[in-house]
């Protein structure tokens, strides 16, 4: 159980560190352009986009 506990903590770790890098400065600036995607800037999609996979992820490792 204490092995499970572990993974799980460590998991969360990751996407917790992959989702402060995906929405930080370098990576989000890639999609900072005047042009529109459907109506919507590509940074707003962009950033719904990576917090949607986030929860995703994260209801993945707590289902468990």
């Amino acid at each position: 159980m204490a092995k499970t506990l572990k993974k799980t903590g460590q998991q969360l770790l990751l996407v917790f560190f992959l989702g402060l890098v995906l929405l930080n400065f370098p990576i989000l600036s890639a999609f900072n352009q005047p042009i529109l995607w459907n109506g919507f800037p590509p940074a707003f999609v962009y950033i719904f986009i990576v917090w949607f996979l986030m929860i995703v992820a994260l209801r993945l490792i707590l289902k468990k």
